[in-house]
Formats: structure tokens, C-alpha cells, sequence
């Protein structure tokens, strides 16, 4: 039975009554909405047979509403925004009128050089939205957060991206090692093989206990392992620590040139074995087509091409 009234009823009937409970009259509901007012009579008796409740009675010379349709203002507006939001066709896209929060987790020292110009670019293109950054502990299951929409996006270096996961190059780049301007090693145009595994280095925390990264994974390939003598939570902190020790730091090389301008820093590159890093977007298939995540994506990688050719 309660399928069969639902069967009868539509946005127009709904709009009908959203009217009358507003208006309180059958009149004006009739001039509202463009209607005779023995049509919107017809409909009254009608949603007054469907609901079971008379919901406008006469008080004197005026109609009030009854309790049932006092409770059904709310649902009632609701219900015909929920329809119009589901059948309405898609608006242009217009980034100056969201007001979003981007969240977005990055494993990659790629982030230091794209922060402050997306930012930039964001605040011009999207005022309205916001910008979220976090890093990715070892504990962090970042593709549950993509699938149930926690975070937009990932930036990484890892070569391929999980199941289920979409993925778009960012940007290559090749790698070099970063040192103190006065370090030993600061002298040469690279490092050999012999000479670099014979160093004390410095390294984020892995975001994985099992993905060893560019280097290490490289490293591994060949039956080689490096000393890692210190390891720390965040890319950032790295040049500050080299300034005081003869560590040196492996990482892209638009990284290292970027704090090379800012600090007493050299860099040499690095052994010829290491491919260059290859920086990736990961996001999962249920924001693929979202115009806002289309539209994070595009500016991502092209103010990651630029930051990348203006560091170098």
C-alpha cells in the first residue's frame, strides 16, 4: 500500500504541497505556481488522501496548518532539493565558486617545491577553496582514505600505482646528492658507486615496511646497501641537519637546488646506477570523473612542470 501512494507521487505534487504548507492558502498557492484554484483544490484532496490528514483547516476566516503538516515542512523542502539536486544537469565548472577543502597526502620531497606555487595558484584560480598537506606514516592506510574520499590525492614516487588506483605522471627528474658546501665530497660533478656506499646518510622515515623507494630499492637490485645514519620524519628538516654534519642526502635534484638557493648547500650528482625519480598523482576511480578533482589534477601537474624547470 505504502508503495502505491509513493507510486502517485512527484515533484510536482511535492512543489504543490511545499506551496500550500507555505502559503496556507489555496489562492495564493494557485497564484504561485501558476495554477487555477480549483486545480490546486483537486490536489489538496488528493496529498489530504495520501497522507491521511486534512493538513489545512479553517480557523475563522484564515486556514492554519494541522500538526501533521507543521512536521512536514522541513522533509518536504528537503525531499524537493534532494530531486533537484539528482536530476539537474551539471553546471559548468567554474573553480571561483567551490568552497572545498583538497586533501592531500604526499610521500615525495616533490611537495617542497609544489606547495607554495599551487598555492599561489589555487588562492587565484579557486579562492574559495582550501588546501590540506599531510605526509604518509608507515601506519596510514592512504588507499582506504582515497576510496572513502578522506584524501583527493596522492603525490609519490612509487613506480607502479595498487589496485584500484589511478595514476598520472607528474614529472621526472634526476637524482643528486645533497651535502654541506664545505663536505669532502662537495668538490666532484658525481659520486661514484664505491664512494657513495662508503657514506653516512641521511633519510625520511619510510612510508612503507615493505617499499623501499627509488634509492634503496635500486640499491637492493644490485646487492648493494647504503648506512643510513640518520632518519627523520620530514624532508624539510634534512638540509638544516646537513649544514652541521658530513651526511649527504639523496633526492631529486629540483629538491636539492631548491635548498642550495636558500642555504650553504653543494650537490653532486649522484652514482650513474639510479634511474631518475618519477613522480607520480595517484587517486581512486570514485573521484575520476569530479570536476574539482579533474581540475586539482591539471593544475597539479602543470605547476609541477613549472616548479620543476624553475628549480633547475
Amino acid at each position: 500500500m505504502e508503495q502505491d501512494k509513493l507510486a502517485n507521487v512527484n515533484r510536482r505534487l511535492l512543489l504543490t504541497l511545499k506551496t500550500l504548507l507555505d502559503e496556507k492558502s489555496i489562492t495564493r498557492t494557485a497564484r504561485v505556481l501558476g495554477q487555477s484554484p480549483p486545480a490546486i483544490s483537486l490536489a489538496l484532496r488528493h496529498l489530504r488522501e495520501l497522507l491521511g490528514d486534512q493538513l489545512l483547516i479553517r480557523d475563522g476566516a484564515r486556514m492554519v496548518l494541522t500538526e501533521r503538516a507543521q512536521g512536514l515542512i522541513k522533509p518536504t523542502s528537503e525531499a524537493i532539493a534532494s530531486l533537484d539536486q539528482i536530476f539537474a544537469k551539471n553546471a559548468p565548472f567554474d573553480p571561483k565558486c567551490i568552497s572545498v577543502t583538497f586533501n592531500i597526502a604526499s610521500t615525495t620531497s616533490m611537495t617542497t617545491i609544489l606547495l607554495a606555487p599551487f598555492a599561489a595558484r589555487m588562492a587565484e584560480e579557486a579562492p574559495n577553496a582550501n588546501l590540506l598537506i599531510r605526509s604518509i606514516e608507515p601506519e596510514f592506510d592512504y588507499e582506504s582514505a582515497l576510496a572513502n574520499g578522506d584524501l583527493d590525492l596522492v603525490i609519490s614516487d612509487w613506480p607502479y600505482p595498487p589496485p584500484g588506483m589511478r595514476m598520472l605522471p607528474l614529472v621526472e627528474d634526476q637524482l643528486a646528492c645533497l651535502m654541506r658546501a664545505d663536505h669532502p665530497l662537495a668538490v666532484r660533478d658525481r659520486i661514484s658507486l664505491e664512494t657513495y656506499l662508503e657514506q653516512n646518510h641521511i633519510s625520511p622515515i619510510p612510508t612503507s615496511l615493505h617499499y623501499l623507494g627509488p634509492i634503496g630499492g635500486r640499491l637492493a637490485e644490485t646487492g648493494h646497501r647504503r648506512r643510513i645514519a640518520v632518519s627523520v620524519p620530514e624532508f624539510n628538516l634534512i638540509p638544516f641537519i646537513l649544514l652541521q654534519t658530513e651526511l649527504i642526502f639523496t633526492s631529486a635534484r629540483s629538491f636539492c637546488e631548491h635548498w642550495a638557493r636558500i642555504l650553504p648547500l653543494s650537490i653532486v650528482d649522484a652514482p650513474d646506477i639510479f634511474a631518475p625519480a618519477r613522480f607520480y598523482i595517484l587517486w581512486h576511480d570514485r573521484s575520476h570523473a569530479s570536476p574539482q578533482n579533474r581540475w586539482l589534477r591539471a593544475r597539479l601537474h602543470t605547476v609541477a612542470q613549472e616548479a620543476v624547470r624553475t628549480a633547475r
